[in-house]
């Protein structure tokens, strides 16, 4: 039986597993017991730990300020205030990569706002249960997961935003962009694109030059702002 921590109060130590693999320290944020319940079996114990649950908003940062997890996973539809939630956990503890869960309808409303307000990951809870490790694993590294059901609704979002002065990135930039907001990886954008892997890259870099951004998370989020992508789609 997995052991649940009262809310708001983190398990400080947690071991390595053995063969010295990374174990991610995870608090679990959500207005549902039911929720947090469900959240906690979704994810794959042989690399995340439970380190505390919350409640809500006080609660949450309160958590993330003690214990400093490495995920902090959000219920974006029963937990009050969850974009302010999110974006205090960043504030409190910098180092603490939030993913954000959510049904279609909600997400929505809020996508564009919870990615402003720092969270790396997206995930549906329609998604299979193994979407949300999958989620962990991806934000820990330091990458952005957008569930593969949302992109669309989030291309909307985007372009429902006003979009700015057209930047300097070329068209095929913009495409390979486009493409990373929509979760592709390099080999899948490159079979897309009829380009090899490393002319991906190439481009990827570039694009990184040209916004200012030192990693490609960065210029997804940047671009998801600022509907950078819109133009592409428009063209």
């Amino acid at each position: 039986m997995r052991f649940r921590p009262p809310l708001g109060r983190p398990v400080l130590a947690v071991k390595p597993r053995p063969g010295g693999r990374a174990v991610l320290r995870v608090a679990v944020v959500s207005a549902h017991s039911a929720m947090r319940t469900a959240i906690c079996a979704a994810l794959d114990t042989s690399f995340a730990t439970i380190i505390g649950e919350a409640d809500g908003a006080r609660n949450a940062i309160a958590l993330a300020a003690a214990a400093h997890p490495d995920v902090a996973i959000i219920d974006l539809d029963a937990t009050a205030d969850s974009i302010a939630t999110a974006r205090q956990i960043r504030r409190h503890s910098p180092a603490t990569q939030v993913i954000l869960v959510s049904t279609e309808a909600a997400l929505q409303q809020k996508l564009v706002d919870g990615l402003r307000a720092g969270a790396r990951g997206v995930v549906l809870t329609s998604d299979p249960a193994g979407d949300l490790s999958q989620a962990l694993a991806e934000v820990a590294s330091g990458l952005v997961h957008l569930s593969p059901s949302i992109s669309d609704a989030m291309l909307k979002c985007v372009l429902q935003r006003q979009v700015p002065a057209p930047t300097e990135l070329s068209e095929r930039e913009r495409e390979v962009l486009t493409l990373l907001i929509q979760g592709m990886k390099s080999r899948e954008i490159g079979t897309r694109l009829g380009i090899t892997t490393s002319t991906v890259d190439a481009h990827k870099t570039r694009i990184r030059t040209k916004m200012g951004v030192q990693s490609t998370a960065q210029a997804v989020l940047q671009a998801i702002e600022h509907g950078l992508t819109a133009a592409a789609r428009e063209q």
